[in-house]
């Protein structure tokens, strides 16, 4: 009985996943559509292509709790353990409050900071009294300086969305080799499915790829 019901369970999970992949084949796409996909497939046992999917949700929204919650935990069922190579503490913090909200978020936050700067730009211009245009204008320079701190921190968000130097290993077990070709080539590492490398290069059906530890090497980039 219990086979049984793990077996009606995994084709239900087939199912929706097949649902909700022809609803991106049709140009749509969502961090919830790519959440629930990636759910799909971790209720399938691929752990890859979950992974694959929950890191495409994060790229359309970083703010997205569901999907970086979900991405850790099926991060724990991959078998290489790579450490990531510190970085300085202040890259970390501005990468971490731009990820807190949404791109969108930002270019609203954008457009209220200026919209109020420049309603105090106007108290300074027709206010009369000297306290009150001295708060006029160091609050019209204090909202525009965040205006534009908001913007760019959208800017980084649509950057990094439309950059495709990001990928993740499909193949079970893949080798990583000094340099791109199967003959005479030496192994450095192997690889297991799930893995996020950086794509540095490619050489016909070669990828040069960069783990978060330091570490490089050419993989096939089938």
């Amino acid at each position: 009985w219990l086979e049984g019901v793990r077996a009606y369970d995994a084709q239900e999970w087939t199912r929706a996943a097949d649902a909700w992949l022809m609803i991106r084949d049709s140009g749509l796409e969502s961090p919830q559509l790519y959440c629930n996909i990636g759910d799909a497939y971790f209720k399938q046992k691929d752990i890859a292509r979950a992974i694959l999917y929950y890191e495409r949700a994060l790229k359309l929204d970083p703010s997205f709790a569901d999907a970086a919650f979900n991405l850790g935990y099926a991060g724990e069922f991959v078998q290489d353990k790579i450490e990531k190579v510190p970085e300085f503490f202040l890259k970390t913090w501005i990468r971490e409050v731009g990820h807190s909200l949404s791109s969108d978020t930002w270019t609203v936050l954008f457009f209220l900071l200026l919209a109020s700067g420049l309603a105090m730009l106007l108290v300074f211009l027709l206010s009369a009294a000297s306290k009150t245009r001295k708060v006029g204008f160091y609050s019209a320079l204090s909202l525009v300086v965040l205006a534009l701190l908001c913007l760019s921190l959208a800017g980084v968000q649509r950057s990094e969305y439309g950059r495709d130097d990001e990928a993740v290993v499909m193949a079970a077990v893949s080798s990583v080799k000094s340099s791109p070709g199967d003959a005479s080539t030496k192994d450095l590492f192997i690889l297991h499915e799930g893995t996020k490398v950086r794509v540095l290069d490619k050489v016909g059906d070669w990828s040069n790829i960069e783990l978060s530890d330091g570490r490089q090497g050419w993989i096939h980039a089938s």
